[in-house]
């Protein structure tokens, strides 16, 4: 049978304390532990009696070379007090001591709610990683794990920044709709190849950016809006999917995915992000919801647009650089446009420059700075008050 050295430690809630070591064994799925553990007690035990003692513990592991798999139990039982027969269930939470110097590990799998810190980072073989009972992985806890494949979520998880960055391996992941939120570059520069945005979960910014292999994207209905750089930077990107009740594409969302050569939007989305579709050399034409209000600065700069057509949007306002160093030549505006910010149109091609049947107001600086193939004049409109 084969045995893994586990150390607990608990620490007292009181001041004047002696530690007590005590042994024993623990075996779970057929693995026996040796569990020692370290129990902090008062000189003179108060009324409360062994209350003091905390019900979560953190394990430390020794001498677990040549060990490739390794299962954590969800709990352990231990004594109330030194020399007590009465026993309490205490949860195993957390490791004590740096796993990523075991280089033989393969498979991790933890039973209950675990805490997992950097304690794994950079661990060269480690394959497979299974939370059965919900965890909270801390900020880079897995970051490099290069040989990392699989990964599975279950129970309510909490995934913080960069946990799984530079993963390389990584092409499968379970689970991810058990994740009640997950931190910024969490999965960046993994092997996925294709990812399924689920519904309530929270992403921050570039959860699955840099991605060199990632060439689908599914965003489920019940997703309001695309994270902010979900997948900006992912170059094989060719495929996306957007749910017919979106309303938001977050800032960065395509951020330089040069392969990305066209996507359909729904009639529901309201409002595109800064830089959305900035970098994206090979979309040419892309039709634009009447639905939408608001388009961010550089959304399609320096990006493949040659025309657009806004006519029956409600966008007030052609933020700055929205269009920058792009391939437009053509745009029709709608009526509600009242002002183009600085370098809006700034080093393109843009042919059609007569505003003067529109109210707008205020022009910004270089909007039409370096527009060297412009043939005609660039014609205001008499409600111009502002011009940069």
């Amino acid at each position: 049978m084969k045995r893994i050295l586990l150390g607990v430690l608990f620490y007292g809630m009181v001041q004047s304390l002696f530690a007590v070591v005590h042994f024993h064994y623990e075996t779970v799925d057929g693995v026996e532990y040796l569990v020692w553990y370290v129990c902090s007690y008062p000189y003179s035990h108060s009324s409360d009696g062994p209350n003091h003692i905390i019900d979560s513990v953190t394990v430390s592991v020794y001498d677990i070379n040549g060990i490739k798999d390794l299962t954590v139990p969800a709990s352990i039982t231990i004594p109330v007090d030194t020399g007590s027969s009465e026993t309490r269930e205490c949860a195993v939470s957390g490791f004590g001591k740096n796993l990523s110097e075991y280089s033989s590990m393969e498979t991790l799998r933890f039973k209950g709610y675990f805490e997992a810190d950097i304690f794994f980072r950079g661990s060269p073989n480690l394959r497979k990683i299974i939370f059965e009972n919900g965890c909270s992985v801390m900020m880079g806890a897995f970051e490099n794990c290069a040989a990392l494949s699989e990964l599975s979520f279950g129970g309510s998880c909490q995934v913080a920044m960069r946990a799984f960055y530079g993963c390389r391996g990584l092409k499968k992941i379970s689970g991810l709709e058990n994740c009640t939120g997950i931190g910024s570059e969490a999965f960046a520069r993994t092997g996925m190849e294709s990812v399924v945005i689920p519904a309530g979960v929270d992403f921050d910014f570039g959860v699955f950016s840099q991605c060199e292999h990632l060439c689908k994207l599914v965003v489920q209905a019940g997703v309001g809006a695309v994270p902010d750089g979900v997948v900006s930077q992912c170059p094989k990107l060719v495929d996306v999917s957007l749910p017919s009740d979106l309303v938001r594409i977050g800032d960065s969302a395509f951020y330089e995915c040069a392969s990305l050569s066209e996507i359909k939007l729904p009639n529901t989305l309201e409002t595109i992000g800064s830089s959305a579709f900035s970098g994206d050399s090979l979309i040419k034409e892309i039709l634009i919801p009447d639905a939408v209000s608001e388009i961010g600065a550089s959304a399609f700069s320096s990006s493949g647009i040659e025309s657009l057509d806004l006519t029956n949007t409600g966008v007030k306002e052609i933020k700055e650089g929205t269009f920058y160093g792009s391939e437009l030549f053509e745009i029709k505006l709608p009526q509600s446009v009242v002002a183009i910010g600085d370098r809006a149109f700034g080093c393109t091609p843009i042919t059609n420059a007569d505003f003067s049947a529109f109210q707008i107001v205020s022009i910004g600086e270089q909007a039409f700075d370096l527009c060297g193939d412009m043939d005609a004049e660039v014609v205001l409109p008499k409600s111009l008050k502002v011009l940069g």
